[in-house]
């Protein structure tokens, strides 16, 4: 059963990750004027940021070998990615003005404020983005029992998150922001990971359960 609702955390953590995308593509157009630049932006930071983000926690997960705490520490980095999506909707408005004054004194340099706008917005995605890619290596580190496994159950996890990726891109952009708005919408998504997060801390102080696992 408690892997069942891991499982299912995970594709929840999926869904949630693509309405961030999707929002976040909408609060970023309002900043640099350009959709396909604010698309690119999102998918560029967004991309890489899971890179970075999988390959700092691949590093520092196989020492860790208590399934416990690595159901915590997942719950910690949805909460964490709840918690800095509620803040950035305010860090985007209080760097609208810095935007405005580079676009009057760079509208003639399109390169230099690109880069400038692509480096301002990779710095304020970049945190969220970091800690969605560290949650798979987590989850296969509690997840992946054996070596001959490794595939079966790494490809489980990664299957599910982006079914849940796919979802919540169609969810999202069809209906959620429709009915909803976008800081609406954000909501929802803040509320998915603050309930998976908080779930996994719950179900990580039961040692009770640990024991069945084993």
């Amino acid at each position: 059963m408690a892997t069942m609702i891991l499982l299912a955390c995970f594709f929840l953590s999926g869904l949630s990750g693509l309405v961030y995308e999707i929002v976040w593509v909408r609060m970023i157009d309002k900043v640099v004027g350009s959709a396909p630049f604010a698309v690119a932006i999102v998918l560029t930071v967004f991309m890489g940021g899971l890179a970075l983000g999988s390959f700092l926690a691949g590093r520092r997960i196989d020492g860790i070998s208590e399934k416990r705490r690595l159901l915590a520490i997942y719950g910690k980095l949805e909460l964490g990615i709840g918690a800095y999506s509620l803040v950035l909707p305010l860090l985007i408005l209080l760097a609208r003005p810095l935007y405005a004054v580079f676009y009057h004194h760079l509208f003639d340099a399109f390169w230099v404020y690109s880069l400038f706008t692509f480096l301002g917005c990779g710095i304020l995605l970049v945190l969220p983005t970091i800690l969605m890619g560290a949650t798979l290596p987590v989850l296969c580190r509690f997840y992946v029992e054996r070596l001959d496994e490794l595939g079966t159950r790494t490809g489980r996890l990664y299957g599910l998150n982006t079914l849940g990726a796919c979802v919540g891109a169609v969810v999202c952009g069809f209906f959620l922001v429709k009915e909803l708005g976008v800081f609406q919408t954000l909501l929802v998504a803040a509320g998915i990971n603050f309930g998976v997060g908080g779930l996994c801390i719950a179900m990580a102080k039961r040692r009770s359960l640990f024991v069945r696992m084993q």
